[in-house]
């Protein structure tokens, strides 16, 4: 007698379908990302989600130590956490960058990207059934592993008053009154481009003191900001040594999204808890990859503002004119700006296409 058939997908995997963003229309979450290829890949669209790293190309040190790396077999395996000359360099930066101290065995692990960082961090965490407060919009695969998770996602939406976007506060505070595990967030925020002030940073922290929950933060474009616009780091603010997690990369800034590196930074506890994730989802970050972050963060400053004069350039889309296809207002930072359609490709579709990426980002 045949079993009784069931679908090939898990029923966790199939509740990352369906985001609360998708409510509206009859697309699911993972409809939207086959439909629309939001793989990255491009595929002829005007993809405002990934950068073009054809034309900006990573920094001239990458290839060299990535290959330097390859080419001495003692270099393929490393530590779950990272090899340990590549950690030290990176601890050095990364606390030059944040103004926080950074051990760098017990504070820093690697990561497949940031995108293998936030789940593993995630991981570490959530429990089923957890509360997570959500910043919204916010980064789409945010939302997919917090329920896969099995996460109760509590969304915090962004206010835009005439000052700009900025995290609503108060909903924070409703959610975490009513019990959160952690708040997710990203600094600059993805998809808007939003710099959260140093005020609203400082209520963050006063919240996650106050009412014991983690925040986990996406700074992969803390250095891409526009006009000089001041940066608050979350981690130097008093209590977030133990209570934050920052992660951090040059997928963005030095378009070295092609080697899956990122880095994680958080408390000794939080990082031995990632760790235990790294070492049975992945083993270790790509360990040639390693190599590329020991010229990252350093001695780089003509090569941001390069960067970011580039990125705000009407050529930063390769010729071709969003305005025609998309509203949008510009952000204080990131390289992003606030769309109606992330990525839209003209023909008879481009409705649909432009209903569907109202669900995937709003």
């Amino acid at each position: 007698m045949d079993a009784i058939a069931r679908p090939v997908p898990s029923r966790r995997l199939v509740q990352t379908h369906f985001m609360d963003g998708a409510a509206e229309l009859p697309i699911s979450g993972r409809q939207a990302d086959v439909e629309l290829s939001l793989d990255g890949a491009s595929h002829g669209l005007i993809d405002t989600t990934h950068f073009d790293v054809t034309r900006f190309p990573p920094p001239d040190w990458a290839l060299p130590a990535f290959v330097s790396a390859a080419g001495c077999g003692r270099a393929a395996y490393t530590g779950y956490r990272g090899g340990s000359a590549v950690r030290d360099r990176c601890a050095q930066a990364i606390s030059e960058l944040l103004a926080v101290g950074v051990d760098p065995e017990r504070n820093l692990v690697l990561t497949t990207g940031t995108q293998g960082g936030l789940f593993a961090v995630l991981s570490a965490l959530v429990d089923a059934g957890d509360r997570v407060a959500l910043t919204d919009p916010e980064y789409l695969f945010a939302e997919r592993i917090l329920r896969f998770l099995g996460a109760e996602v509590v969304r915090v939406p962004l206010r835009a008053p005439g000052a700009g976007p900025h995290v609503d506060l108060r909903r924070l505070e409703d959610a975490a009154a009513g019990g959160i595990r952690l708040f997710v967030t990203s600094n600059p925020n993805n998809p808007t481009g939003t710099v959260y002030s140093g005020g609203t940073v400082q209520q963050i922290a006063r919240l996650a003191v106050q009412y014991g929950f983690f925040v986990v933060v996406d700074e992969l474009y803390c250095r891409l900001v526009y006009d000089q616009t001041p940066f608050a780091h979350l981690a130097r603010e008093p209590g977030m040594d133990t209570r934050s997690v920052t992660l951090l990369g040059g997928s963005k800034t030095e378009s070295l999204t092609g080697y899956r590196i990122g880095a994680v930074v958080a408390s000794a506890q939080i990082v031995d808890a990632i760790e235990q994730v790294v070492a049975f989802s992945a083993l270790r970050a790509p360990a040639y990859s390693q190599h590329v972050l020991t010229g990252w963060l350093r001695n780089d400053e003509d090569f941001v503002r390069r960067r970011v004069r580039e990125l705000r350039s009407p050529a930063a889309t390769g010729g071709r004119e969003p305005a025609r296809h998309h509203r949008s207002a510009p952000g204080t930072g990131s390289g992003h700006r606030l769309p109606v359609a992330g990525c839209l490709r003209a023909g008879p579709d481009l409705s649909r296409r432009r209903a569907a990426m109202r669900s995937v980002v709003a």
